[in-house]
C-alpha cells in the first residue's frame, strides 16, 4: 500500500487518547518503517499530488529550465568573446584563425558540464525538498526550489560521485561487444541494462543527503539498501518512466511539463 498525504495528516501524535470504540474506528496509519509497494500504485498516488499542485510542480520546472538556458547563454558569450578576443576579422585568413581555436572547444564543453552540473545539484536539493513535502502533506511553495543552499555540497559531491559510478564505466560498448556492430538495436538496449540497474538501485540517494542530512557514500549506501528489495519494482517504474518520457517529448517536449514533476512526486512516495 502507498501512504498518501491524507492518510498521514488524519493522525495527531498529540491528540488526547481516544475511548476504544474510537480507536477501532480510526484509519490504520502505515508510516513505520518499510511498506510494500508496486509502481502503478506509486504513479498513481504521483499523479493524485500532482493534481492540486500542477501549477506549482510545473512552474518550478518552467523556472529551472529558464535560469539553465540564461545562464547558459551568458556563460557561451562570455566564452566566446575571450576566444575570438584575438580574432583578426580584417585579415581574411579565417581558416587558420578557427584551425587555432579548435583546442579551446573542449574547455567550453568541459566547462559548460561542470556549470550545468553546479546548478543541477542546487536545484535538485529544492526540488527534492518541496516533492517530500508535498508526499507528507505539508506546507510547501513555488520558493521551495531555491531552499536547497544547506545541502549543495553534500548534494555536489553525490551527483559527482553518480557521474563516475553510471557514466564512466565502459559499459556503452558491452552491447556492441557482446552481439557484435550490425545488430545495433539489440546492442543498445543490451547496453541500456547495466545503467537501469545501477539507476534503480542509486535513485534513493538524494533522498537520503535532503531529507536526513546523510553524505554522498552514506546516502548512497543507504540508497542500495533500500532499494535492493525493490528492485523488480524499481526497475518497472523507471521502464515506465521512460516510456513517459518518450510520449512527452513528441510534441516539442512539452509533455515534460507533466512527466517530469509526476516522476519526481511517484519517486517522493516511494521513498
Amino acid at each position: 500500500t502507498v501512504l498518501l498525504p491524507s492518510a498521514a495528516m488524519s493522525f495527531n501524535p498529540y491528540a488526547a487518547p481516544e475511548s476504544p470504540a474510537a480507536q477501532q474506528q480510526a484509519p490504520v496509519v502505515h508510516g513505520q518503517g518499510p511498506q510494500p509497494w508496486d509502481a502503478t500504485d506509486a504513479l498513481g498516488a504521483g499523479w493524485r499530488l500532482f493534481g492540486p499542485n500542477a501549477a506549482v510542480f510545473m512552474g518550478a520546472v518552467v523556472i529551472h529550465v529558464i535560469i539553465l538556458i540564461i545562464i547558459s547563454w551568458v556563460f557561451a558569450l562570455v566564452f566566446g568573446v575571450q576566444m575570438t578576443k584575438g580574432f583578426d576579422f580584417g585579415s581574411g585568413d579565417f581558416q587558420r584563425q578557427l584551425e587555432r581555436l579548435q583546442p579551446q572547444a573542449p574547455l567550453y564543453t568541459v566547462g559548460s558540464i561542470v556549470l550545468q552540473g553546479i546548478l543541477t545539484a542546487f536545484f535538485s536539493a529544492g526540488f527534492n525538498k518541496m516533492y517530500l513535502a508535498a508526499a507528507r502533506g505539508q506546507p510547501f511553495d513555488l520558493g521551495d526550489i531555491f531552499s536547497g543552499g544547506p545541502r549543495f555540497l553534500p548534494m555536489l559531491a553525490l551527483h559527482f560521485l553518480l557521474y563516475f559510478m553510471k557514466v564512466v564505466p565502459p559499459v556503452r560498448d558491452l552491447g556492441a561487444m557482446v552481439l557484435g556492430p550490425d545488430l545495433s538495436g539489440g546492442a543498445l538496449i543490451l547496453a541500456l541494462i547495466p545503467y537501469l540497474f545501477m539507476g534503480a538501485l542509486l535513485c534513493q540517494a538524494e533522498f537520503f543527503v535532503v531529507d536526513q542530512n546523510m553524505g554522498p557514500i552514506d546516502a548512497i549506501k543507504a540508497s542500495f539498501s533500500a532499494s535492493r528489495g525493490n528492485l523488480g519494482q524499481l526497475i518497472l517504474f523507471w521502464g515506465i518512466c521512460a516510456v513517459l518520457l518518450l510520449i512527452g517529448a513528441i510534441p516539442c517536449c512539452l509533455g515534460w511539463l507533466l512527466v517530469l514533476p509526476l516522476m519526481d512526486a511517484s519517486e517522493a512516495v516511494i521513498y
